[in-house]
């Protein structure tokens, strides 16, 4: 999971965001995936592009089918323009209820938008802190979608690993066939580099839900934390090994999830 800005001459962020953050085009994407050794990327549409999915969708068009989109929609997008997006290789829709970044929307806006996607097959990502999600986690269930929990429910490592908030998370994400994303452990972490702090609580979701999760590395890392250091990609690659140390789960959780998720075409272990 990464992201694409701008450029803005081209794609202009909205007035009203919340941050800002340099350019990030496709190009800059192509030569960070060339680095990392990955040939595949799922785009996440950032909240500064708000409902503008341009940028991400021409993006995907210029990708050669090595890419996928999670867009951001509203109540103004028609089942028409799903089909279009979905032609483009948007699976799924992201949410915010995260209050720092403005809280959850309005919940008609969410209800009408998972009924407009759902013939489509798409998903929902979700940005939820662990006290937003057990205060939402029904409305989430009665979605009757695939449900993705972004950055580990943003978990507060200090809590440890029986803190309620976690447990809460693991324990809907068994029994309601949900997804979770294993990243953004460098923003968690609370002894910076190199994370070693966030490997049980890691390991605790791939051992909980193995077919289930999911990883990336939110590169360009935007709105990033004053006085944490900037990760470098590849350590973050170097992270996911200590989370999931055998090669074959790692397999599964680079490539076979995303393929069930988002559609990709099969890729052999002897691709990878």
């Amino acid at each position: 999971m990464v992201h694409v800005f701008g450029p803005q001459a081209r794609f202009p962020y909205m007035r009203d965001r919340k941050y800002d953050v340099p350019d990030a085009p496709l190009e800059d994407l192509w030569r960070l995936l060339d680095f990392l050794g990955f040939d595949r990327a799922v785009l996440v549409q950032a909240s500064v592009h708000g409902v503008d999915n341009k940028a991400m969708i021409d993006a995907l068009a210029r990708g050669g089918g090595r890419l996928r989109g999670v867009a951001l929609i509203d109540e103004t997008f028609s089942e028409d323009d799903i089909a279009q997006m979905n032609a483009a290789g948007v699976r799924g829709v992201r949410f915010n209820f995260v209050r720092l970044l403005g809280g959850p929307p309005p919940l008609s806006v969410f209800e009408h938008v998972v009924e407009t996607i759902r013939p489509f097959g798409w998903h929902i990502a979700l940005h939820v802190g662990g006290e937003e999600l057990i205060e939402y986690g029904t409305l989430f269930e009665r979605a009757d979608v695939p449900v993705v929990i972004e950055h580990m429910g943003r978990v507060d490592i200090s809590g440890g690993l029986e803190q309620r908030s976690f447990r809460w998370m693991i324990d809907l994400a068994k029994t309601s066939g949900f997804w979770i994303k294993i990243d953004m452990g460098d923003r968690l972490s609370l002894q910076g580099p190199p994370y070693d702090d966030m490997v049980p609580f890691a390991r605790a979701i791939v051992e909980a839900i193995p077919d289930r999760t999911i990883w990336g590395t939110d590169w360009p890392h935007p709105m990033y934390q004053a006085g944490k250091i900037m990760p470098d990609d590849g350590d973050l690659v170097d992270l996911l090994g200590r989370y999931v140390p055998d090669a074959e789960l790692r397999h599964r959780i680079l490539v076979q999830n995303p393929q069930a998720l988002y559609g990709f075409p099969e890729m052999r272990q002897a691709d990878v």
